[in-house]
């Protein structure tokens, strides 16, 4: 493999890493730490960590030089889709 191949796997997984991780941590923090009545609070918490999210993904399809209207952006909906579900299962 060429160091800057290297380079962008280990770039693209730090990106990633750290903005699931910011925003999984959102997404708890929305569950958990804001007043149960403030629902309108809590969905613009998970709103938040779906950009996050989505930016993420973007972030590590420009690191790699790919194009960024991909399904793959589906994927940073996760925490905040998991989330959401959570919040109305309750």
């Amino acid at each position: 493999m060429e160091l800057m191949r290297v380079q962008r796997w280990v770039a693209s997984t730090l990106a990633l890493t750290v903005a699931y991780v910011w925003s999984s941590g959102m997404v708890l923090g929305a569950l958990y730490t804001v007043d149960q009545n403030r629902t309108d609070a809590q969905i613009g918490i998970l709103v938040m960590a779906a950009i996050i999210g989505v930016a993420a993904i973007i972030g590590v399809r420009v690191i790699n030089g790919l194009r960024l209207r991909t399904p793959w952006l589906l994927a940073g909906l996760l925490p905040a889709a998991i989330g959401t579900w959570v919040l109305l299962g309750r």
